[in-house]
C-alpha cells in the first residue's frame, strides 16, 4: 500500500510536466471500495428472498410485504442521506466523511445480521442504505477533484464498475453460503474500506479551500508524482480557489443561480432516463422475469448470470468514456435500452404465440442490462461529478443524488403493482418509451463534458468569464 503519511517531496530530482497517474489510480480504486459495499446491500435482497419468505434465517417470519419493504427502503435510504453528505464533504472533508461513514455501515450490518424483530431487519437496511448513498455523492467528488482531465472519465466509472462488482459478490457467496454469513462477509467490506482508505490523502481543492496549501502542495505531489512540477497546476487551483470564495453563495442562494440549477435540471433529466428506464425493478425482479418466459435455470444461476452481465458490460464502458465521450455514450445506451425493452414487452404480449422462443426474453433482458451498464449506469455519475461549479458541488450533487434514489425506490416499491394493474408488457413499453424520451433529451440538452476543464464545462451551461 502506498503511504501518504510517510510521503517526502524529492528536492534533488528534475521535474517533469508528465504526471504519474498510479497514484491516482490507487486513491480511486481505494475511495470506490465503498461503492462495492453498496453493491452488496443491493445484491443481498436476490439470494436472500427465498430462504427469507421461507423463514430459514430469522427465528421470526416475514411476510412478502415485509420483504418488500426490506428491499425497497434501500434507495429510501440512500435518498435520505444524500443531502446531509453536500453539507459533511464541505465541512469535514470528501475523505473524513467518507471514513466515518464506515461505522454506522457496520452497524447497519450488525442489524441485519442479528435483528431481533422484522423492524429492526428493515432498520439495519435502512442504516446500510444511508451509508451507501454517502458514498454515492462523496466518491465521484472525491474522485474527480483528484484526477487528471485525461483520465476523469476512467477513474469516475470506477464508482459504478466496483458497485456492479459488489452485486455481483453477493449474487455468488449467496449461492453457495448461508445468508447469516453472507450479511457477515458484507460487514467486513467497509472495515476494508476505511483501512485501506485511512492512507489515501484529502483533494488538493478541499485543503485549499481551507487554507491548508502546504497540505494541498503535499498532496497534489502525491497524486501526480514525485517527477511532476505541481506549480502551474497549484496555482491554476489556487486562482479558481480564489475566484470560488468571491462568488460564493449560499444554499438558498444557490437556487438563484441560472447555471447551478440548469445544471440540476439536466441532472435531473438524466437520472429520471436511468430510472425510469426500470433498471432497478427489472434487476430486482430478474428471477420472476426468467420464470415468467420460461427459464429452467436455477434463480441463483439466473442472478449470477445477470450480475457478471453487468460487471462485463461496465468494463468496456469505463475503458472509452474518455474517448467516445459520455453524451455518445448515453445516447447509444438509452436507444438500444428502449428497442430492447419494447421487444420484450412484445414477447410477453405475444407469449402463446411465441412460446417456443424461450431465448428470446433472456437474449433481451442480458442485452438491456449490457446497454444499461455501457452508458446509463456508470456515466450519469461521471456527469455529475463534472456538472457544477466548486462552491455549489456538494449541494447540487447531493440533491441530484436525492432525486434519483427517491425515484429509484418509487419504481422499485410500484413494480409490482403497475404489472398487476397494466400486465408486464404494458409496463416494459412505458420504461422503453421513458428510454427514447430521455434520449431526446440527451440529444438536445446535454452538452459534452469529455476533456474539458470544469470553467468550459461552465461556459456551455451560460457562465460569463
Amino acid at each position: 500500500m502506498l503511504g501518504f503519511i510517510s510521503w517526502k517531496p524529492d528536492r534533488t530530482a528534475m521535474k517533469s510536466n508528465k504526471s504519474s497517474t498510479l497514484t491516482q489510480f490507487v486513491a480511486a480504486a481505494a475511495a470506490t471500495l465503498g461503492a462495492m459495499a453498496l453493491g452488496t446491500v443491493i445484491g443481498w435482497s436476490s439470494p436472500a428472498q427465498i430462504p427469507v419468505l421461507a423463514g430459514d434465517v430469522y427465528g421470526f417470519s416475514v411476510s412478502v410485504t415485509e420483504f418488500s419493504w426490506i428491499s425497497s427502503v434501500v434507495p429510501l435510504g440512500a435518498a435520505l442521506s444524500c443531502l446531509p453528505t453536500g453539507f459533511l464533504v464541505d465541512w469535514i472533508g470528501r475523505k473524513y466523511t467518507m471514513l466515518f461513514i464506515s461505522i454506522p455501515f457496520v452497524i447497519g450490518w450488525a442489524f441485519i445480521v442479528w435483528p431481533a424483530a422484522v423492524g429492526m431487519l428493515i432498520a439495519g437496511r435502512l442504516i446500510t442504505g444511508f451509508c451507501g448513498g454517502l458514498f454515492c455523492v462523496a466518491s465521484p467528488m472525491y474522485i474527480t477533484e483528484i484526477c487528471d482531465i485525461k483520465i476523469r472519465g476512467l477513474l469516475s466509472s470506477f464508482f459504478q464498475l466496483l458497485l456492479v462488482i459488489g452485486i455481483l459478490i453477493s449474487y455468488i457467496i449467496g449461492a453457495f453460503v448461508p445468508i447469516f454469513w453472507l450479511s457477515v462477509i458484507s460487514g467486513i467490506i467497509p472495515i476494508v474500506f476505511a483501512v485501506c482508505f485511512f492512507w489515501m490523502p484529502e483533494t488538493p481543492q478541499y485543503l485549499l479551500r481551507r487554507g491548508k496549501d502546504m497540505e494541498a502542495a503535499k498532496a497534489l505531489q502525491w497524486f501526480r508524482g514525485k517527477q511532476y512540477d505541481i506549480k502551474n497546476e497549484l496555482d491554476s487551483m489556487k486562482e479558481a480557489g480564489e475566484d470560488e470564495r468571491k462568488n460564493k453563495i449560499s444554499f438558498i442562494a444557490m437556487f438563484r443561480n441560472k447555471i447551478a440549477i440548469k445544471g440540476m435540471l439536466i441532472m435531473f433529466g438524466l437520472f429520471a432516463m436511468q430510472q425510469f428506464s426500470g433498471i432497478n425493478a427489472v434487476l430486482f425482479y430478474a428471477n420472476s422475469i426468467f420464470s415468467d418466459a420460461g427459464s429452467t435455470l436455477d434463480t441463483d444461476i439466473n442472478s449470477i448470470i445477470v450480475g457478471a452481465v453487468q460487471v462485463a458490460a461496465t468494463i468496456p464502458a469505463s475503458l472509452v468514456v474518455d474517448r467516445l465521450g459520455r453524451k455518445l455514450l448515453l445516447l447509444i445506451s438509452s436507444i438500444a435500452m428502449g428497442v430492447f425493452i419494447v421487444i420484450l414487452g412484445f414477447y410477453f404480449f405475444f407469449q402463446e404465440e411465441w412460446s417456443e422462443q424461450g431465448w428470446l426474453p433472456v437474449t433481451l433482458l442480458v442485452l438491456y442490462i449490457i446497454f444499461f451498464s455501457f452508458g446509463a449506469g456508470p456515466v450519469v455519475w461521471v456527469v455529475c461529478s463534472e456538472m457544477f461549479a466548486p462552491q455549489v458541488k456538494g449541494p447540487a450533487s447531493a440533491i441530484s443524488a436525492t432525486f434519483s434514489w427517491t425515484l429509484a425506490f418509487l419504481v422499485t416499491l410500484f413494480y409490482a403493482d403497475l404489472v398487476e394493474a397494466v400486465q408486464n408488457y404494458t409496463t416494459f413499453w412505458i420504461f422503453g418509451g421513458c428510454c427514447f424520451l430521455g434520449a431526446a433529451f440527451i440529444l438536445f440538452f446535454l452538452p459534452e463534458t469529455k476533456g474539458k476543464t470544469n470553467q468550459q464545462i461552465l461556459k456551455e451551461l451560460g457562465a460569463k468569464d
